[in-house]
């Protein structure tokens, strides 16, 4: 029994010997910065790749830098009914179920709307798609204006 026990051990220090961690920074104190961008509707520009095709935005957020990206953390979330009593804030990425009903023939459509975050140094890009890419059949289509709220913790 004790052979057994010895090998378990053993064992047991190579399986956790193998993992290790490494500190880049430490620190008592916290700094949160706050920043709202708003894209306005003229402001979206198209991408159209292969197989990609989507809406951006960029919000510059110089409070971002390369330390912050390393060792902070950015949240990024859209802004309902901005400064309004019904405000309400939702996450990045977000997904949204939509369904039309075409008036003349009945028929119905259904979508998911996909709004997400790129965070760089100096700059949060803001990606619209759509899941049927109706925008290629509707050439006249552009994302509505949109607020976002914008943490940057380091």
């Amino acid at each position: 029994m004790k052979k057994i026990l010895t090998f378990a051990a053993i064992a047991m220090t190579m399986l956790f010997s193998s993992c290790t961690k490494e500190y880049y920074t430490e620190g008592d104190s916290l700094s949160i910065k706050t920043i709202i961008g708003n894209v306005a509707q003229g402001a979206w520009g198209y991408s159209n790749t292969e197989n990609n095709n989507y809406f951006y935005a960029t919000i510059s957020v110089p409070e971002i830098t390369k330390d912050v990206l390393h060792n902070g953390v950015v949240k990024v979330y859209r802004v309902y009914n901005f400064n309004q009593s019904n405000e309400t804030h939702t996450e990045l990425p977000f997904l949204l179920q939509s369904e039309h009903i075409d008036g003349d023939t009945g028929e119905v459509f259904f979508w998911t709307s996909e709004v997400t975050a790129e965070i760089s140094a100096g700059q949060v890009t803001i990606i619209y798609t759509e899941s049927d890419f109706n925008y290629e059949i509707d050439e006249t289509f552009v994302p509505e204006s949109m607020v976002f709220r914008i943490v940057v913790m380091y």
